[in-house]
């Protein structure tokens, strides 16, 4: 069950990465170009964040079945999974800056809501949706995306 789980959550990757990079680059060009906020730069936004909590579930359910993460800890203990760099990317690196991602991009989206103007609704996006997007990029396991 691992095996195809962890290739869907895989997949879905890519897909995350492209939603969330089309949604911050919509939002930097709305506050540069101080454009009105429209019902399309607002779908763009939930779809992103739609697209982050479906593969944040997907992660959970692979966090808890991977040989890598959860049973690592259980079977290693934490001290060796922190020594390796790894282990500690899979086991707690990974997962923590994905929620931390998710928590972000979702703060973004809720705050955007209450802004009356499009400009502080473009630039409240711009700011959670970039910081959560650079700190779920810091922590992809690049050398399995590309192996």
């Amino acid at each position: 069950m691992y095996q195809p789980l962890q290739t869907i959550h895989s997949i879905l990757a890519y897909i995350v990465v492209f939603i969330v990079l089309i949604a911050v680059l919509n939002a930097i060009a709305g506050t540069v170009t101080k454009r009105p906020f429209l019902p399309k730069d607002k779908k763009l936004a939930l779809y992103a964040l739609i697209a982050v909590h479906i593969q944040f579930l997907v992660g959970i359910i692979t966090y808890v079945i991977s040989p890598l993460a959860l049973k690592n800890i259980q079977n290693s203990g934490m001290g060796t999974v922190m020594k390796d760099s790894l282990s500690r990317l899979y086991a707690i690196e990974h997962p923590l800056m994905m929620l931390i991602g998710v928590i972000l991009i979702t703060i973004g989206y809720s705050s955007h809501k209450n802004k009356e103007l499009p400009g502080k609704k473009f630039k409240t996006l711009m700011i959670y949706y970039l910081i959560g997007f650079i700190l779920i990029l810091s922590r992809i396991p690049w050398a399995q995306w590309f192996s």
